[in-house]
């Protein structure tokens, strides 16, 4: 018998401070913690960092998924947890990353987000949460792709 998954999905203001180059070392930290942790726990999700805000969506086993998002809430690198959404899920759709990520200085992906932290009510508030993981899948392919090492011919 498998495991029933679980996912939430959270915005939060961020006190990491983007347009220094400690922004960057310190969302390198928090990925790579995440990807450890994360690997560990069965867990899998996408991280969006704009200047100001996070979110992100986790997905896996429902124990692990709240002790991941325990952890989030006590972190003092953000505050004003808003949860978007927090349900049992079919199947992952990050299931192919420990945690992706978007964001920081890319600023396409930056304005495609502006909307949703201007809205984040009205997203909340449907239950499915679709629109906020569709936006996520994109984001985290047009930042894979905007970083992609260039190849050669």
């Amino acid at each position: 018998m498998t495991e029933s998954l679980f996912s939430i999905a959270y915005i939060s203001r961020s006190y990491i401070v983007a347009d220094a180059l400690g922004g960057r070392q310190e969302i390198q930290r928090i990925l790579d913690a995440s990807q450890r942790n994360n690997r560990r726990d069965g867990v899998t999700g996408a991280l969006l960092f704009t200047r100001s805000y996070f979110t992100q969506v986790l997905e896996g086993p429902i124990d692990a998924v709240e002790e991941t998002f325990e952890r989030v809430q006590l972190d003092r690198r953000h505050v004003d947890v808003r949860t978007i959404f927090h349900r049992p899920i079919v199947d992952r759709a990050f299931g192919e990353w420990r945690m992706a990520f978007a964001g920081l200085h890319d600023d396409d992906i930056v304005g495609d987000v502006v909307g949703v932290f201007r809205n984040v009510g009205g997203l909340a508030t449907r239950p499915d949460g679709d629109p906020i993981v569709t936006l996520m899948q994109e984001l985290v392919c047009k930042h894979e792709a905007l970083n992609a090492p260039a190849q050669a011919a």
